[in-house]
């Protein structure tokens, strides 16, 4: 495995911010256990693509990125699982999961400004003019973003 670029921790140094950071791929990696359960929790409300296990695949190839919001314990509270992806006419940062550790809103609401700003730095340095997410209506409805449906039907 190739060595992954280092990003700050954070960019908001304050105290009791939610520190928002994509982890290194050992960092992922290590932490494997505690992130997994969050995120098998999003995939399980989504079509069945992909396991938890094929997840933890891309990221140890690389192909997936693992950022995570923490409490002030280092306890992680919210996951997601990133790609970018080069459409035919621009580079995307794709969000393919995002779940809180503990359901509802309260967790999301006190860590997706945060997440969304590291997340939008980091995208533009990778030469992504969107970030695009699947995810259920509450999410379009919670984070104020532009929706579209995605529907599918097992065959």
């Amino acid at each position: 495995m190739s060595e992954t670029v280092a990003y700050p921790e954070s960019s908001d140094a304050r105290v009791g911010a939610p520190v928002v950071r994509r982890l290194p791929l050992i960092e992922a990696g290590a932490r494997w256990d505690e992130i997994a359960p969050i995120l098998a929790r999003a995939m399980a409300e989504g079509p069945a693509y992909q396991t938890i296990d094929d997840l933890q695949a891309d990221v140890a190839a690389e192909m997936a990125h693992i950022w995570t919001a923490h409490e002030d314990d280092g306890r992680v509270a919210m996951a997601m699982a990133v790609k970018l992806v080069q459409r035919p006419q621009m580079r995307v940062c794709f969000i393919e999961l995002l779940a809180a550790a503990e359901p509802g809103a309260g967790a999301f609401a006190r860590f997706y400004e945060p997440a969304l700003a590291e997340l939008t730095t980091w995208a533009r340095t990778h030469g992504c003019s969107v970030i695009e997410a699947t995810g259920l209506p509450r999410f379009a409805e919670l984070s104020g973003w532009r929706s579209c449906a995605t529907i599918w039907k097992e065959i």
